[in-house]
């Protein structure tokens, strides 16, 4: 007998049958998770290095070249994008579908860990990231002012920022492209050393300062007998300690110690 034969004769099996089909479509129906922008796991990640003051073919050249060419040893590469910019570097590397993504995730990150020590030492910053295709930007919203400050558009930018988190449906926000405040510091040696000699006594004094210039600079400057740069207590035998005002006459240690037990005589002969 044939299936629709069967099917046709045996009529109350396949009404019994179709029934069964149409619950189970219900039911999953109902139950399945649903999402606008549903996750699944592929293998992908993404690089972005910070190398403040590079040039586009500096960037190129000293970090993409290298890391691409690390990448490209691992297995199941399927492509590398990167893209170089005025002091940023972005690197894009897919693998074919069907690894681990986590997996994949630690093997660039090993790679990138072997290959950093030959990486430029001014790199500020290095964000990994795997793609999930669920944190997607739904909104971008530019605020643009002639006239207000980068900190009264940062003001508002997170006033906004909190008012479109309360939206129902919202997962997250962020602020983003505002420039890092910086504080310029202009040193003022002169003013340093009168503070620093502002004192009845001058034994010892110390400098901490990265610029050797300005070490020097402050040493002829500030009024003691001894000037640590970068230390402090530091003390040598062949090195006179002394101060200098109220904190003593003489000095101790090195050839200047020497003049304390030598008398100076004076002769005059007429011939």
């Amino acid at each position: 007998m044939r299936i629709w034969e069967f099917a046709v004769h045996r009529w109350q099996f396949t009404l019994i049958i179709f029934t069964l089909l149409a619950a189970l479509g219900v039911s999953t129906l109902l139950t399945i998770p649903r999402s606008e922008d549903p996750t699944f796991p592929f293998p992908s990640v993404t690089l972005t290095i910070v190398y403040p003051g590079a040039t586009p073919a500096d960037i190129e050249r000293l970090v993409i070249k290298p890391i691409e060419d690390g990448i490209n040893s691992l297995d199941n590469v399927k492509k590398i994008d990167s893209s170089a910019f005025d002091g940023l570097a972005s690197i894009h590397t897919e693998f074919y579908y069907g690894g681990d993504p986590e997996k994949k995730q630690d093997e660039v990150i090993r790679e990138l860990d072997r290959l950093r020590p030959t990486l430029p030492s001014e790199l500020t910053h290095i964000d990994i990231s795997k793609d999930n295709p669920g944190n997607v930007n739904i909104a971008l919203i530019a605020l643009v002012s002639d006239t207000a400050s980068y900190q009264e558009l940062d003001r508002l930018a997170r006033g906004l920022k909190d008012s479109i988190e309360t939206v129902p449906g919202v997962r997250r926000a962020e602020v983003w492209a505002l420039p890092k405040p910086e504080v310029r510091i202009s040193v003022d040696l002169e003013r340093l050393a009168a503070q620093a000699n502002d004192s009845i006594f001058g034994l010892a004094a110390s400098v901490w300062t990265r610029d050797i210039s300005a070490a020097h600079k402050m040493a002829r400057r500030i009024k003691a007998g001894t000037v640590w740069v970068n230390c402090h207590n530091v003390f040598d035998a062949a090195l006179p300690f002394g101060g200098y005002k109220q904190s003593g006459w003489g000095r101790e240690m090195g050839a200047e110690v020497l003049n304390n037990y030598t008398e100076v005589k004076a002769v005059t002969i007429k011939l």
